[in-house]
């Protein structure tokens, strides 16, 4: 099984398929569809988009 990382909660998350969204994985915790796959990229890539991700969004400097 996969683990999810959500965009919305900032950590990793569990899923179920969501019907009206086309069976689209989505977070238990706040119902976003907006995840990310873990196990496509290791950890070093992981951080780096992370860190890009928060320049991005103001987050960090």
């Amino acid at each position: 099984m996969s683990e999810w990382y959500c965009l919305n909660c900032r950590k990793v998350v569990e899923t179920y398929m969501e019907l009206f969204k086309g069976f689209a994985p989505t977070c238990k915790e706040c119902g976003s569809s907006r995840l990310m796959k873990l196990d496509e990229m290791n950890e070093k890539e992981f951080n780096e988009f992370v860190e890009e991700f928060k320049k991005k969004t103001g987050e960090v400097d």
